[in-house]
């Protein structure tokens, strides 16, 4: 891979950042816009700063958390995360910005976190340097991709990233790539690649090539899938795959510690005896939750969330719902970092009627906002403008039923003027769910 840019991955950007000096202090950008956000990490476990950046637009930074605060002005300018977004000069200048705000003799007017979401200054012509890649990791791990689309985007990504000028920042992505390929490959089946549709088996097979070449490691992994691209028949098109079950809601936008360590302190349970879990890890981005009826004495009711053990960080809920089986049981899927290592989660019921505890908006109504930007930017990244305009429409009205003007006003100035994604090439994986989406008759 190639070094980092003197100027950082964000140009031009670090005069806009907030410095949010609280206990856990960060530079914020603006907000992210109506398709939501992407969640990288620079490494794994606990040593890993968090850099969040937008969807539609992966070149706008929202915000940087380091693993420890900063305790001094010169810890943040020294940062090795905070140089490779900005550059070593405008870390001095942050850092030397804090400096002065803390001693209380420079009112900045920055401390204050900008209130619309990115994308109204945004006026470039031509993405970034890593933008790419930082879309094909976003993909690799969407819950809501078929696992062959996210296997295409994963191999894209791990062959980006060898180029891609990031240093050493993206390691701990790479390796969750790589994590992420093996257990996606490990549950395909022939029945998936043979009908994948004809016409992307050979953009299909050198991506997987490229991807082998840079990571060897991976070439006995996905022997079974590159023995099954060769044996599709191209001569005609057959229907693709049925789509994998999707988390009922997205991830929290910003999950949040909680300053109480007791469960019941924090939100109260339904109001039943808390039956038997069954859980299960469905992907590394999704853990399906069914309560065990046959252990309590009535039907559970309400949400169920999933919590990082350590320091009880709420990661994710989803309402309990009927299963798609056809029985009485009820299902729970929750979105949740795919890097959350196994044993490091718990799993609670909680009580909620139409509003998960703490927030404002249905946790569904959001989730279907931000998948019809998603959607709105795939069809942007593949040339399809009248699709994307009418995913873009609907995205406005959903943040506008919320009560998020500003992400719907915005929804709606892509829909007239078209949005930043349509700067960017596309995905293998995006034409992976364009291909579904035309099967099903979905693509309107």
């Amino acid at each position: 891979m190639a070094d980092l840019p003197l100027q950082g991955l964000h140009p031009g950007q670090a005069h806009d950042v907030v410095i949010v000096d609280d206990a856990t202090p960060r530079l914020e950008g603006a907000p992210f816009g109506p398709a939501g956000a992407i969640v990288l990490r620079s490494a794994e476990g606990s040593e890993s700063s968090e850099w969040w950046v937008d969807h539609a637009d992966p070149d706008a930074f929202v915000s940087c958390e380091p693993p420890e605060p900063w305790s001094r002005a010169s810890e943040l300018s020294q940062d090795p995360v905070v140089v490779a977004l900005f550059g070593g000069e405008a870390a001095l200048a942050l850092a030397d910005r804090w400096r002065h705000a803390r001693r209380g003799d420079d009112a900045d007017p920055r401390q204050r976190p900008p209130g619309r979401p990115t994308g109204w200054t945004r006026g470039r012509s031509a993405p970034g340097p890593v933008a790419a890649v930082v879309l094909r990791i976003d993909l690799a791990s969407d819950p809501d991709l078929l696992p062959i689309a996210r296997i295409a985007a994963g191999v894209e990504a791990l062959a980006d990233l060898a180029v891609a000028p990031v240093g050493a920042l993206l390691d701990g992505e790479r390796r969750r790539l790589v994590q992420s390929l093996v257990e996606d490959a490990a549950a395909l089946g022939r029945d998936d690649v043979a009908a994948l549709d004809p016409r992307l088996v050979g953009p299909f097979t050198k991506v997987v090539d490229r991807g082998v070449a840079v990571e060897p490691g991976l070439a006995e992994r996905l022997e079974g899938l590159r023995d099954w691209l060769g044996q599709v028949d191209v001569s005609g098109r057959r229907p693709l795959a049925a789509r994998p079950p999707a988390a009922a809601v997205a991830p929290l936008a910003t999950p949040r510690v909680e300053e109480s360590a007791s469960f019941d302190l924090l939100y109260p349970c339904a109001d039943v005896p808390e039956p038997e879990l069954h859980v299960e890890r469905s992907t590394p981005a999704l853990v399906t939750v069914r309560p065990d009826r046959s252990s309590a004495r009535s039907q559970p009711v309400g949400w169920v969330s999933v919590w990082r053990t350590a320091g009880l960080v709420r990661l994710g809920v989803a309402p309990l719902m009927e299963g798609s089986d056809g029985s009485d049981d009820l299902v729970a899927r929750v979105a949740v970092p795919p890097d959350l290592a196994e044993g490091d989660y718990q799993v609670r019921i909680e009580d909620c009627d139409l509003h998960p505890p703490g927030d404002t908006a249905p946790l569904p109504l959001i989730r279907d906002a931000v998948r019809a930007g998603r959607d709105a930017c795939r069809r942007e990244r593949l040339g399809e403008r009248t699709a994307a305009r009418r995913r873009w429409r609907e995205c406005a009205d959903l943040w506008f039923d919320i009560g998020d003007d500003d992400r719907a006003e915005l929804a709606a100035h892509y829909a007239e003027r078209s949005g930043p994604s349509a700067r960017l090439v596309p995905s293998l994986a995006d034409s992976i769910m364009a291909a579904e989406a035309a099967e099903l008759g979905n693509d309107r």
